[in-house]
């Protein structure tokens, strides 16, 4: 890390009094920054043995050296001043590893379960999107990874989460571990899983979010598995399955209005429009029972038969999930829309005000579900099959984001970040 660059040679090595070199003087080499293996293989920063090049400050023009100052240059890094050489690894973990997120990687193990660039890259952006909104939640931190740290690790052992990568047609997927150790997991080839319950388990093994198979995973994918490793830090013992996952389900164990009043209760969510219809919740069948639904509507991409940005675990391509995956894959997805809506300008501060569908990341008011019996619903051919869907001026989409915002205000309180 450089800050402040005044000098480059040394009385002894032909610097003046400021320690700077003479341009005219053509007898000294000046500083070079890079590495080599001692023989013929070599490396070096752009500015490398030119007179000047380093310095905040040319000092013939009075310019500051924008091109090759080290202080307004980086490597590996989005932080000007640093320069990061991975050693050992086909390309380097994202930039805050380890010095400010808390999260390791695979690719430190050098056995080949590494992770792409282009994928570290989208994790990087997760990290920095999941702390972002984490950060609007706390109000004595510093910087967002501090906020990130506090929410995602702080107090696990080891206090990190760790991104394994793997290729295992057969779905068993061997992690190693940096601190040594193996585990078998299964994970379906395609997908990523995210392994839990260290906070309940001192000396567990860290959190682990696996990604089994050739498929390119994007930041969408890694934001909701860190729902997965959000929802289960708010767990206090052995098997409690987290607080975002209990406000999930009590929308399926709870009625969502009072049998005799038939006033909403606060556990579903429900939309703005005048009958204040189910968003998610329980809904009843063809035959009158209760049957829970995450829906169809509200959700910042579609439709449920397909994954897309916010709907990465769409009950339409996974039938056979029982009611516990069903709910916990909602509450991750919950976790991403949330986290993208949270960060997003675009997003109104007061609900029921903007333009349908929303231009904004997360939660749209928008549906995916044929309704025609719904006055406020903007049905054509193709809108329920398309990623924007069909414009919904019940707002479910603002219903979504303002269930979740009081409920992530209440776990923050009572988690005490």
């Amino acid at each position: 890390n450089y800050d402040t660059i005044e000098w480059e040679a040394g009385s002894i090595s032909g610097g003046n009094a400021n320690c700077i070199i003479n341009p005219n003087n053509t007898t000294i080499e000046p500083p070079r920054a890079g590495f080599g293996d001692g023989a013929t293989a070599a490396t070096e920063l752009p500015g490398s043995g030119d007179i000047h090049a380093f310095l905040d400050i040319d000092p013939t023009t009075g310019q500051p050296n924008n091109l090759t100052g080290l202080i307004y240059n980086s490597l590996n890094s989005s932080q000007p001043g640093r320069y990061r050489w991975c050693f050992g690894v086909p390309s380097c973990p994202p930039d805050g590893n380890p010095d400010d997120y808390k999260v390791r990687y695979s690719n430190e193990l050098g056995n080949g379960s590494d992770w792409s660039q282009t994928e570290l890259d989208s994790i990087a952006v997760a990290l920095n999107n999941v702390a972002l909104a984490e950060a609007q939640m706390l109000l004595n931190v510093s910087t967002q990874q501090e906020a990130f740290n506090r929410v995602m690790a702080d107090g696990d052992i080891p206090e990190y989460i760790y991104f394994f990568r793997a290729n295992d047609p057969d779905g068993i997927v061997t992690v190693t571990y940096l601190e040594g150790g193996t585990a078998d997991t299964p994970v379906n080839y395609g997908a990523c899983k995210t392994i839990q319950g260290n906070n309940v388990e001192p000396g567990a093994r860290p959190r682990t979010i696996i990604c089994n198979g050739t498929q390119t995973v994007d930041e969408f994918a890694i934001v909701h598995e860190l729902g997965h490793v959000f929802n289960n830090r708010t767990a206090s013992t052995v098997g409690d399955l987290g607080d975002l996952y209990d406000a999930v389900e009590r929308t399926s164990l709870e009625p969502c209005r009072d049998r005799v009043t038939r006033e909403p209760t606060g556990v579903c969510v429900l939309d703005f429009g005048e009958q204040q219809l189910v968003v998610m919740g329980n809904v009843f069948d063809s035959d009158g029972n209760p049957v829970w639904s995450r829906g169809d509507r509200g959700w910042g991409s579609g439709p449920n038969a397909d994954i897309t940005n916010f709907q990465q675990h769409p009950p339409g391509l996974f039938p056979n999930d029982n009611l516990q995956t069903q709910i916990d894959e909602a509450a991750a997805d919950m976790f991403l829309n949330w986290t993208y809506r949270k960060i997003d300008p675009n997003s109104p501060i007061t609900y029921e005000t903007a333009p349908l569908p929303g231009n904004w990341q997360g939660f749209i008011n928008a549906s995916w579900r044929p309704d025609p019996q719904n006055p406020h619903y903007q049905q054509n051919n193709l809108c329920v099959s398309e990623l924007t869907g069909c414009m919904d001026g019940t707002y479910p989409g603002d219903a979504r984001d303002r269930w979740m915002n009081e409920l992530m205000t209440t776990i923050f309180a009572q988690s005490q970040w």
